[in-house]
């Protein structure tokens, strides 16, 4: 499929977008996320508006359901298709099937980077699967639509390729009702804990056994391998602590059968569930990311940890696929490290307008040149590539800045020769005797000309604001 192809078939992409616009709009009263909250005050706003929202959630809960279906059909393959014939560089989000408030900063950055973004669709496996487990179902369903709807103007803006193809991925379905994805699946934890470990597991249940039976041990090995990472903790931090914080989020987030649940596993026994958990999701990752032939992409550090575990144990699997080009994955995963997180200060309007320019290539080649000397980079050096990156970034908009202010001082000059002229057009009008040395007799001339000269500072101004640096020097200036 042509990209022309694609772009006459990103009309699905908007209505797909539309309905979750009206289901927002049914929801909440509103029609734009930004009208309802902010993402740091959603929460509150949900509390604030409880009432408001209950008596709403009916009717936008049974439009959604009537209309979505459409989009979802297993027999309808168009924005899988779209995702798979999508050229250039591309990049499959993974590791969770959430979509939040880091992964929406995450998209925008990237956007200036890749050439398509693919999201398995974030709505769906609210919709395929009833998430008896979730504390929250509904509101964590409202929040996913409130954060997607912010990529809509992405998605309707006419560019040369899309910027972002949101896909139904069926992740969920698959797990609950296709038997050789669920063997696929624990195959892919049994081979990734056989290689961690150093043993030989025949399945999933002879790990389980050995959770069970030698919890020591295995917590041991675990922790040596740092291959389970609980929610918001860094990898290096002692396993109690991640048990501690998994536990925790199990209490705040989930249902009060899967807190039973976790209450009567043993440290071990939850730590593997909790593995299992990680791992099924970079599963998904990487069968997206071979079937759509896209890199892969996560956002979140302890998924990039993941990520890192998975690839270990399959990296010749990988990189006969393609996926593990070590400069690509170490630039993705620097650009999402917090050093450049002012890298999602960028406006999506301001997004729009530098990828209806191919901005994104001028971008990609910059980041490119700058860690051009990275020959030998891998996905370990990611402290060494960030810092690269951060560095020569900052040089680069320091050069703009120095440019800005050459500008300036030029403009300066100008204005001061014309204040010169000025004085001496005033002159002769006071003292007629210095007419006849030709100095100047027109003051309407003067004020023409500072205009002009104001003008042609003002223009450049803004050429340089709407610049893929200027864009860049004021996202980094907050």
């Amino acid at each position: 499929m042509t990209q022309a192809a694609i772009r006459n078939n990103g009309g699905s992409q908007r209505e797909l977008f539309a309905v979750f616009e009206e289901f927002f709009e049914r929801a909440t009263g509103k029609r734009r996320p930004w009208e309802f909250a902010t993402f740091g005050a959603f929460d509150k706003t949900i509390r604030d508006n409880a009432d408001n929202l209950t008596n709403r959630h009916v009717d936008a809960l049974r439009f959604v359901w009537d209309q979505l279906p459409r989009f979802y059909r297993p027999d309808d393959l168009r924005a899988f298709e779209d995702a798979q014939s999508a050229a250039g560089l591309k990049f499959v989000l993974g590791g969770s099937s959430r979509f939040g408030e880091t992964h929406y900063d995450s998209v925008r950055k990237m956007v200036l980077y890749a050439d398509t973004i693919l999201i398995p669709d974030p709505v769906l496996p609210w919709m395929e699967d009833p998430r008896s487990e979730e504390r929250f179902r509904d509101v964590l369903l409202l929040q996913t639509v409130f954060t997607l709807l912010h990529l809509k103007p992405l998605v309707d803006a006419d560019l040369p390729y899309p910027a972002i193809i949101v896909f139904p991925s069926f992740e969920r379905s698959l797990e609950n009702k296709d038997p050789r994805t669920r063997d696929l699946i624990e195959k892919f934890c049994v081979e990734v804990l056989s290689a961690k470990f150093g043993n030989d597991f025949a399945n999933l249940e002879e790990v389980v056994g050995f959770a069970t039976t030698n919890p020591h041990d295995f917590l041991a090995r675990v922790e040596a391998q740092g291959v389970f990472v609980g929610p918001q903790v860094d990898p290096s931090r002692p396993l109690k602590q991640h048990i501690a914080e998994y536990r925790k989020t199990i209490a705040d987030w989930r249902s009060v059968e899967d807190q039973k649940l976790a209450a009567a596993y043993t440290d071990s026994q939850l730590v593997l569930q909790g593995i299992v958990e990680r791992l099924r999701a970079q599963f998904h990752l990487l069968e997206n990311a071979e079937e759509l032939a896209a890199n892969p992409m996560l956002c979140v550090p302890n998924q990039w940890h993941y990520y890192s575990v998975c690839a270990t144990a399959f990296e010749e699997r990988l990189k006969k696929s393609g996926l593990l080009e070590p400069k690509t994955i170490a630039s993705v995963r620097a650009i999402n490290q917090p050093a450049l997180d002012w890298l999602g200060n960028i406006a999506v309007d301001d997004l729009v307008r530098l990828r209806s320019e191919n901005e994104n290539e001028a971008f990609r080649k910059r980041l490119s040149t700058l860690i051009g000397q990275l020959n030998q980079a891998s996905i370990e050096d990611l402290d060494k590539v960030t810092r690269e990156i951060s560095k020569d970034l900052s040089a680069l908009l320091s050069d703009h800045s120095k440019n800005v202010r050459l500008q300036a001082g030029e403009f300066q000059t100008k204005y001061k020769i014309a204040a010169l002229g000025a004085c001496l057009t005033l002159a002769a009008v006071l003292f007629p005797c210095l007419a006849p040395f030709g100095l100047p007799a027109s003051a309407a001339a003067v004020g023409l000309g500072y205009a002009a000269t104001k003008i042609d500072e003002l223009d450049k101004r803004k050429l340089r604001a709407k610049s893929l640096l200027g864009v860049l020097a004021a996202a980094k200036n907050g």
